[in-house]
């Protein structure tokens, strides 16, 4: 089985949160997300994440973490799981976010 995921840039990503088209997943740990997130993620942890903590949805999913290597790392994790699922890593995770200024929450 070959487990393909698309990545997207911050840029990217923002679109498609404003439009409405994504929801985001963060695979931090919850310290990580206590102290800086990206508003309206979903926090699962990928020490422990799994199809069923996804959110039921239409919408595209992206993933994201730190810097961009948990979430690839989430994303096969997922994939092998469920290879119909069509997922999204945010290159640079939350960084390459904040590096655009785009809003977070910080604790």
């Amino acid at each position: 089985m070959t487990t393909l995921f698309q990545s997207i840039t911050a840029q990217t990503a923002q679109t498609w949160l404003e439009n409405e088209e994504a929801i985001l997943i963060d695979v931090r740990t919850p310290e990580e997300n206590r102290q800086e997130k990206i508003v309206n993620a979903h926090l699962c942890p990928v020490d422990t994440i799994n199809v069923d903590q996804l959110p039921q949805t239409n919408k595209k999913i992206i993933i994201h973490c730190q810097h961009g290597i948990r979430s690839e790392i989430a994303c096969t994790k997922l994939l092998q799981e469920d290879d119909t699922l069509t997922l999204y890593n945010l290159i640079g995770g939350i960084s390459a976010w904040m590096a655009l200024n785009l809003p977070t929450h910080r604790s």
